[in-house]
């Protein structure tokens, strides 16, 4: 799967980080992938799982058990091509 990535204005940023915030129950600044999904949910992004899953071993690659602010905000980064754009 082709990957685009894209800048996030300061607004994006923003309201992932208080959407972060907001999921991260325990604020310990780590966020579960059951939390993470939360966040899809939250911000009403229309994807299907298969590409959810996909994005999210792009971000996460070591398949770490808990998800950074960091690793978040390059999942609202990338997008994946459109199979014309491929």
């Amino acid at each position: 799967m082709a990957l685009e990535k894209r800048e996030l204005t300061p607004d994006e940023i923003d309201d992932i980080k208080y959407i972060f915030d907001y999921v991260d129950e325990d604020k310990d600044g780590l966020i579960t992938f059951d939390e993470f999904k939360r966040i899809i949910l939250e911000t009403e992004i229309d994807i299907d799982w298969d590409t959810l899953y996909h994005l999210a071993e792009v971000v996460n690659p070591n398949k770490e058990e808990h998800m950074t602010l960091d690793m978040v905000i390059h999942f609202f980064q990338i997008r994946p091509l459109d199979k014309d754009e491929e």
